[in-house]
This record gives structure tokens, C-alpha cells and sequence, in this order.
């Protein structure tokens, strides 16, 4: 099989592009403070790539993958960004949700599809009649109810946060401190912090005026790092933590102990039908509930990732750059089928939402029957290496159930029961 990508490095980059092929671009971070995640994020996408081209790609059509480096969000990044915007059919990324902000007035004027796979990205709110967006991975608004719910369930009557200065998580603050009010909980004033600083007394000075049960840390790891290693110097703090905060880079740069038994929330991989409720009432609709799941579809895509890559983990953000491709594989075809063969990005946007409330389940590792189903204009549920999806019109991704896990005495991630927001949800 000939390669159809070309890498922001390496020798892809020789790859002649095929004649009649689909262009999907992507920034990401391979230099910067978020360097690290980058080549994670390109494997997901180069093997998203290879898995639709050896399946007979799009109505016949190869995909082709041209990534570049967003330098975390520098200028430069932004520059190489709408540069690759120009050139490509649809768009992937980026990590960083101000540069997906600077974006949004290219993504317009030039009339393209963005699939939003990162962690931090912005909602982004249509206007006029070009360019649309896809956001994959659940919003502030899911991740910061749920995380309200979490610590009333757990006994908690009173917070205190302190938010990096992002819109990712002051929006992240600001839904957790309302939820949590609505639930009869005690929000204190958030502080805010710049990320990257040596020392952060300032802020610690001001978080600690609250006497609080417990410490929301809603920040990048080094940030986070910073900050705890500080506190835990003159108190002890139970920590609740940011979806970001799960990587092994907070945990290598805190002493262990520090963050015995501090609970985190993450984004599920697993369907409705592979969790089943434990303890409390309420059910995956939005009121109350525990969960214990079992993500299958996630774990296969784990070992194709590792068998692939000869990696021995997967970045759980990979889940969803890998999903974003096979979404516009099966949202192309189902519009070629309809007789839509070049869908403009706001004609082809149904074809995605629809994705997630179709009859037909179709497994991301079934990808031929579901490409085969979608060129017979079959109903497609997709059930990706991130699970399930719950898109509204405007493709926001509205999954209510939240995976929650713990530091535990030995210093690692313990997965634990997921959850669901107890407030309805609406974007």
C-alpha cells in the first residue's frame, strides 16, 4: 500500500499527493511547551489514514494527510496554520483553543470543515453560510457539570479553583462554580494564574484566604505542578483536577504522596450499553447516577495503536484525532450516496451529527461494512476508539456520562466509576 500521508518530518514528505485525493491538513504541537503530545496525535491521523485507504478509501478516493507544527500556538504555528488551510480540503485541530479562535475568521473565508479533536477546543458558533465545525471531544460545559456532581456526591460543600488563564478553563471554572451552587454547594471567587511562571505565591496567597474542603486545579500540567508542589509545602489541599491533568508529566513533577487519593475527571470511551448504573438514581439522560463501564472498543483501538506504532500506551487524546477521520470518511460517503459527491462544510455537517443517532451500529474496527453500509445510504451509529458520541445540530459533542479516576498510594491513575452530570445539559 502506497502511503498517502506526508508528515510534518521524515521521509512521508516525498509522498507524491494522488491526483483525485481527499486533502485532510493538521497542526500540531511537535516543538513548544506542548511538544511532547504532537507525534501522539500525527500517529492517530496516519492511522486513521491507512485504515480508510486499505478499506478502498472514499467512493474510490485515497485520503492524504499533510501535518505541520503549530509550535504551541506561537504565531509561527498560526502562519503555518492558515497557510495549510489554503491548500487542504478539511482541517484537523489545533491542540491550542487560542489558536482555534484565530482560526475561525480563515475557517469562513475559505469555506472549510474544522474537525475539533483537542481536549481545549472552543465552542465555536456558526454565523453566515460558510465554513462549519465538528467538536469531538465533550465541552467545558459537560466536563464542568459533571465535575460539580462528582464532589457533591462526594461530600464536598465547598470549593476554592484556581484556572489557568485560557478560555478552555476559566469556561471549565465558571460552569463548575454555577453547577455547583445549584446543587447547594459553596463556590469561592476563582483565581486565575498565567501558566509558565517560576513561582506562584501570589496566587496561593489569595486561594488560601478560602477555607475550603476542597482545591480545583484547572491548568496545564508544569502549571499545575508548580502550584501544588508550593501548597502542599504549608497545607494539605484535596485536589480535584482538570481532564488535562491526567499525564504521567504532573505526576513525574510532583513528590509522591502529594496527591494521594486527588480525584480527576476524563472524557468516557465507553458506549450507553457497555455501562451499567451501581449506586444512585438517575440513568445516562442527565440526572444522577454511577457507572461502572467497560470500554471495549477503546481497549481494541489501544492495541491497533500499539501494534502499529510499537508504543506500549496510547494518549487518550488519540482516541479522538483517530475518529475524526473515520467521521469524515463515513459522512462523505453517506453524502456521495445522496448524491453529493463535493458537500460544501455546512452540507456536509448533518451528515456528521447524524453519525451519532443513526440504527445501524457500526465499531470503528468494522470499518469496511460501515463504509459498504453508507454507500447503500444506511443510518449509521458510529461507535468509535472514543466511544460514543451525542452531536447536536451545530456539532457539539454533548456526551453526558464522564469517566472519574484518583491518584492512588503508589502514585499512579486509578481508573474509578464514571458519572453523569445532574443538571441537563444544553449548548
Amino acid at each position: 500500500m502506497a502511503l498517502t500521508f506526508a508528515a510534518c518530518s521524515g521521509p512521508e514528505d516525498e509522498v507524491p499527493v494522488p491526483a483525485d485525493a481527499i486533502l485532510i491538513g493538521a497542526v500540531l504541537p511537535f516543538s513548544g511547551p506542548f511538544a511532547s503530545t504532537g507525534i501522539h496525535l500525527e500517529r492517530a491521523l496516519m492511522l486513521a489514514v491507512e485504515d480508510v485507504n486499505r478499506a478502498g478509501g472514499v467512493s474510490g478516493r485515497q485520503l492524504h494527510l499533510e501535518v505541520k507544527d503549530s509550535n504551541s500556538g506561537s504565531d509561527r504555528g498560526l502562519a503555518e496554520a492558515r497557510a495549510l488551510l489554503e491548500r487542504v480540503d478539511y482541517f484537523v485541530g489545533p491542540e491550542e483553543d487560542h489558536l482555534a479562535l484565530d482560526l475561525v475568521g480563515d475557517v469562513k473565508r475559505l469555506d472549510r470543515l474544522n474537525l475539533q479533536a483537542a481536549f481545549t477546543s472552543p465552542t465555536v458558533t456558526e454565523s453566515g453560510s460558510k465554513g462549519a465545525w465538528l467538536r469531538l471531544t465533550p465541552s467545558a460545559v459537560t466536563m464542568g457539570c459533571a465535575m460539580a456532581t462528582k464532589a457533591i456526591d462526594d461530600g464536598i460543600t465547598s470549593a476554592r479553583t484556581i484556572a489557568a488563564r485560557d478560555d478552555y478553563h476559566l469556561e471549565l471554572a465558571s460552569i463548575f462554580s454555577a453547577t455547583f451552587g445549584n446543587l447547594d454547594g459553596r463556590a469561592y471567587p476563582v483565581v486565575t494564574v498565567k501558566s509558565g511562571e517560576s513561582s506562584y505565591k501570589k496566587a496561593i496567597a489569595q486561594v488560601s484566604k478560602y477555607d475550603a474542603d476542597a482545591t480545583l486545579m484547572l491548568a496545564y500540567p508544569g502549571t499545575a505542578a508548580t502550584i501544588i508542589k508550593e501548597m502542599s509545602r504549608t497545607q494539605d489541599v484535596r485536589w480535584y483536577l482538570s481532564p488535562l491533568l491526567r499525564d504521567d508529566a504532573l505526576l513525574a513533577n510532583v513528590p509522591e504522596g502529594v496527591l494521594t487519593d486527588s480525584v480527576g475527571l476524563s472524557p468516557t470511551f465507553a458506549s450507553n450499553a457497555e455501562c451499567e448504573e451501581t449506586a444512585g438514581g438517575g440513568g445516562l439522560g442527565g440526572e444522577s447516577g454511577h457507572f461502572d463501564c467497560e470500554p471495549s472498543a477503546a481497549d481494541r483501538f489501544d492495541r491497533h495503536y500499539a501494534e502499529r506504532w510499537n508504543v506500549e500506551d496510547t494518549l487518550p487524546a488519540a482516541h479522538f484525532y483517530y475518529d475524526s477521520v473515520i467521521l469524515l470518511a463515513l459522512a462523505l460517503e453517506e453524502a456521495h450516496a445522496a448524491g453529493q459527491s463535493d458537500p460544501r462544510p455546512q452540507e456536509l455537517l448533518p451528515y456528521l451529527t447524524e453519525l451519532s443517532d443513526g440504527i445501524e451500529q457500526v465499531a470503528w474496527d468494522s470499518l469496511d461494512e460501515g463504509l459498504e453500509l453508507a454507500k447503500d445510504g444506511v443510518d449509521i451509529h458510529y461507535l468509535g476508539a472514543a466511544g460514543e458520541y451525542s452531536f447536536n445540530r451545530r456539532g457539539h459533542n454533548l456526551r453526558a456520562l464522564v469517566d472519574t479516576w484518583v491518584v492512588d498510594g503508589e502514585h499512579r491513575f486509578v481508573d474509578r466509576e464514571s458519572v453523569v452530570c445532574r443538571l441537563p445539559i444544553t449548548e
